[in-house]
């Protein structure tokens, strides 16, 4: 009987969103090396995985401007009432 044998774990949907969301762009290897993705899939969620990536890299570091301006005006705050 012809029984398919199932695909590596590392290669399972499941396992490159989860890397994704640990991982960013490292994951773009086992993109690359998984064998059920033609080439252009291979392409097109490689730059969408880029793409998510900078976005995400941007809007951390947006945050985390903001957050040091918030604490700057707290602290700034918290001086006057001091005086």
């Amino acid at each position: 009987m012809g029984a398919q044998q199932p695909g590596k774990w590392y290669f399972s949907t499941a396992t490159l969103v989860a890397g994704f969301l640990c991982l960013g762009p490292l994951i773009l290897p086992l993109v690359w090396l998984n064998p059920r993705f033609t080439v252009a899939k291979k392409a097109f969620l490689s730059a969408v995985i880029i793409v998510l990536s900078v976005l995400l890299w941007a809007v951390l570091s947006r945050s985390v401007k903001s957050i040091g301006d918030y604490y700057k005006i707290l602290d700034d705050t918290l001086k006057q009432s001091q005086r």
